[in-house]
């Protein structure tokens, strides 16, 4: 059946004079009933590789545990944890100078949908807790010459009977199948050797500037008992950071065993005419062989102190003794 013709009358009003005009209109085709269809955009990146494990039980925030002294651990009947760890490869372009990624747009799913959440990533060696973790790259200086790739880590909480799971970053996204067996990771002060250079119990020591203006100094004192000025040698194995060939660490890392049965969190690190809780040491190994940091720490310990263990990250990692030179 033809379509149907609409006449449309139109009144014209001139100079005194009425028209009766007819105009016909020609029926839509199906070129016009039908959107354009939006070109496909060219995707930012692609996977170069993806690597998944899983683990039954972890330690979370080793790095603010070893403030207090506890250790806080995952563990489940139920569900593992699931860590992604995927090298990418951004695709830049003149116009592209920047890749960033929304956590929104980062899913772990099965294969029916079913999402499930990022409960954190690794960092440094140890997991660390956060419910988003963004991805962004930029666009390096010689970005023609060579394809630089860029890593990615998050963690999920998986049902230990999940089968094939699809990691999405926005619109790539590639199936990867659970793990066979579940993974042992190793503790932090795996990846670093660390020794006790030496040790003296002190009454007080100078805690720092109160102005710059003025050269005015606090002491600190322990409440009970004495100081202990431990200074340690720390040397890296491996490197324990997404960038290549680093290693990073800095002061409430450092803790104390004394006598076997009690944890001391570090009073602060030696640092100018004072002392600080928070300085960040960052080495890097581009000629082979990791160099050494030697640094001294300061903890509030019993009278008759003798014998102590430093730790890494809460894992004992040297022995010293007071006195030791």
């Amino acid at each position: 059946m033809n379509a149907p013709i609409i006449r449309t009358a139109l009144l014209v009003f001139g100079f005194g004079s009425l028209a009766l005009f007819a105009q016909e209109e020609k029926p839509e085709t199906e070129a016009e009933k039908v959107p354009a269809q939006e070109e496909k955009k060219a995707p930012l990146f692609e996977f170069t590789k993806v690597d998944v494990r899983s683990y039954d039980s972890l330690p979370l925030d080793l790095d603010d545990a070893t403030k207090v002294g506890f250790v806080e651990t995952f563990e489940s009947d139920t569900h593992l944890l699931l860590e992604v760890n995927a090298t990418i490869t951004p695709l830049w372009t003149e116009d592209l100078q920047r890749i960033n990624i929304d956590t929104k747009k980062i899913l772990l799913a099965n294969d029916a949908g079913k999402q499930y959440p990022m409960v954190g990533e690794f960092t440094y060696g140890y997991l660390k807790r956060k419910s988003w973790n963004s991805f962004s790259a930029y666009r390096p200086t010689k970005w023609k010459e060579t394809k630089a790739t860029v890593p990615y880590n998050a963690v999920f909480l998986v049902p230990r009977d999940a089968k094939k799971i699809v990691f999405t970053l926005e619109e790539v996204s590639t199936e990867l199948a659970m793990p066979g067996k579940t993974s042992r990771m190793p503790a932090p002060a795996e990846a670093v050797t660390v020794e006790v250079v030496k040790a003296s119990l002190m009454k007080e020591i100078p805690g720092g500037d109160l102005s710059r203006d003025v050269k005015e100094k606090s002491t600190i004192r322990p409440l009970r008992g004495a100081l202990l000025e431990v200074t340690i040698k720390v040397t890296p194995k491996e490197g324990n950071s997404t960038m290549e060939k680093h290693f990073f660490w800095h002061t409430p890392w450092i803790g104390l065993i004394v006598g076997d049965k009690v944890y001391c969190p570090t009073l602060g690190e030696k640092w100018g005419s004072g002392i600080s809780t928070n300085v960040s040491h960052n080495k890097s190994n581009y000629t082979g062989t990791w160099s050494s940091d030697e640094a001294t720490f300061y903890f509030p310990v019993p009278e008759d102190l003798t014998d102590f263990q430093v730790t890494w990250l809460l894992t004992s990692a040297a022995k010293g003794s007071v006195g030791k030179k």
